[in-house]
């Protein structure tokens, strides 16, 4: 909800906002060391469903 909402173009940009999410839910500093991999990752599924 959070990717459509702010509409990410890069994996930094998905890096705070998957941040925010587990600090809010879970516990602040939670997702403190997601790799950029996995935002690359999550980038580009977001995009793959953005452009379908």
């Amino acid at each position: 909800m959070k990717l459509k909402e702010q509409k990410p173009e890069n994996a930094e940009t998905v890096k705070a906002i998957v941040q925010a999410v587990y600090d809010f839910w879970f516990n602040e500093g939670f997702a403190k060391n997601i790799s950029m991999q996995a935002c690359e990752e999550i980038l580009s599924l977001y995009q793959a469903q953005v452009d379908s």
